[in-house]
């Protein structure tokens, strides 16, 4: 229940920042964009609750709380709406227009995983004694992005190095 109410009061800010950006002309000519509204606005309400002790706690267990658990719900939403109303060609059709890059890209994704392997395994754990799940950075980070970094919470956490995720992220930023 705290994953729904998360992402009900996530979707409430967001439409929230929607009619903001619409009704107020400064916010278009900054070029805000509805999410960065409504993430200034729920971070105004979470400061705002934490001056209560009881509001904080409740607002913490039912609607912080889920918010933990959306990165890996949300990434599938991302992608099973990316062909919504597209008409899908046909294989030989795909394959003479993205084999070239498909093939590129597969080269540099295994080159990623292939140096993290390599400078983790050759270096990083020798030297200091780093995780060997730490290979895993460089392609969740990079190649993943923020929302794989994030996805990939429960994985690090239930192979024992619950840090996995923010090192991802780390790498995704930087």
């Amino acid at each position: 229940l705290p994953v729904v109410a998360s992402f009900c009061g996530l979707s409430t800010l967001l439409i929230g920042g929607k009619v903001a950006r619409m009704k107020i002309k400064l916010f278009q000519a900054l070029y805000l964009p509805s999410s960065v509204i409504g993430g200034l606005v729920g971070l105004l309400i979470l400061q705002l609750v934490g001056l209560s002790e009881s509001a904080n706690e409740y607002v913490q267990e039912q609607w912080v709380l889920g918010w933990d658990h959306l990165a890996g719900f949300l990434i599938n939403v991302v992608f099973a709406s990316l062909f919504l109303g597209v008409e899908i060609p046909s294989a030989r059709t795909v394959w003479i227009k993205s084999g070239p890059q498909l093939t590129y890209g597969m080269m540099l994704a295994w080159s990623q995983w292939a140096v993290g392997l390599l400078v983790t395994g050759i270096i990083l754990i020798p030297l200091w004694g780093v995780p060997p799940l730490f290979a895993t950075i460089l392609p969740v980070g990079f190649a993943g992005g923020h929302g794989t970094a994030a996805g990939m919470a429960p994985a690090y956490r239930d192979l024992g190095w619950p840090q996995g995720s923010d090192f991802g992220l780390a790498s995704a930023t930087y």
